[in-house]
């Protein structure tokens, strides 16, 4: 359980017992950031595998001229 998790948890135990004020969207910021930043790095990966893969092509295709 990442440092995210952990403060999901504590604001909506907080928010249920009306202790803070938030809304709940905002009790659940905390994972929507992580989403994004999980979202960012798919991307990344997937662009920089389309890069290799293309690489790799281009490696394979000028071998076979030889």
């Amino acid at each position: 359980m990442g440092i995210t998790e952990i403060l999901t948890l504590i604001f909506v135990v907080l928010k249920a017992f009306k202790v803070i004020g938030f809304t709940w969207v905002q009790c659940f910021i905390p994972e929507m950031i992580a989403g994004a930043f999980y979202i960012i790095i798919l991307i990344l990966y997937i662009i920089k595998s389309h890069r290799i893969k293309k690489t790799i092509e281009k490696k394979f295709n000028n071998f076979n001229h030889i």
